[in-house]
């Protein structure tokens, strides 16, 4: 719990401009292990032992059946601007990417409004200089994915309070992550 107080801290106190969604419930990220989260991830990343991810379930298009939230902390997934948040949804092959968001911050809050039968997406993005206050970011589906990138269109920035659930919301330590073992 103190991690998440620490992260939001961060963020109220980084220069902010604009609204700020409302998170009316907190998910932590899930503890067990997925091999096939894991494999989904090994073809998209070259993942070394020690790197991380974690994960959240929830339903995003009304269908009963859960997507995959996953943020990946690896050499290949993150930058200076975040690392990266898969969209996944199950078949009977496996899970399938929906959408690969990079420039990442966790949490990622689950909007009450939803666009083409999908709820939005909510990202803080962060700033770092005072001329470019950070904010939060709004990621509409557009029928098939997500935006892939958060800072720019189609993706916009949050323009007034929403309610929301967020997940991931534990923290961004890598030691809480589920650790990748080769």
């Amino acid at each position: 719990m103190l991690n998440v107080l620490l992260a939001v801290l961060l963020q109220l106190l980084t220069a902010h401009k604009g609204p700020q969604p409302k998170a009316i419930e907190t998910f932590a990220s899930e503890r067990v292990p997925d091999i096939e989260i894991e494999k989904v991830l090994q073809a998209q990343f070259q993942l070394e032992t020690g790197d991380c991810y974690f994960y959240n379930k929830v339903d995003l298009n009304g269908d009963a059946k859960d997507e995959i939230l996953v943020y990946v902390m690896a050499k290949d997934a993150c930058g200076s601007g975040g690392c990266h948040i898969l969209v996944m949804k199950k078949d009977r092959d496996g899970y399938q990417v929906v959408t690969a968001i990079g420039l990442a911050w966790t949490p990622l809050v689950v909007s009450n409004r939803r666009t083409k039968g999908w709820n939005d997406l909510i990202l803080w993005q962060r700033s770092y200089g005072a001329e470019e206050p950070s904010y939060y970011a709004v990621l509409r589906f557009d029928g098939r994915s997500y935006p892939t990138n958060p800072t720019v269109e189609p993706a916009v920035p949050l323009r007034e309070p929403v309610e929301g659930k967020a997940y991931i919301a534990n923290t961004r330590r890598s030691e809480f992550g589920i650790q990748i073992v080769k």
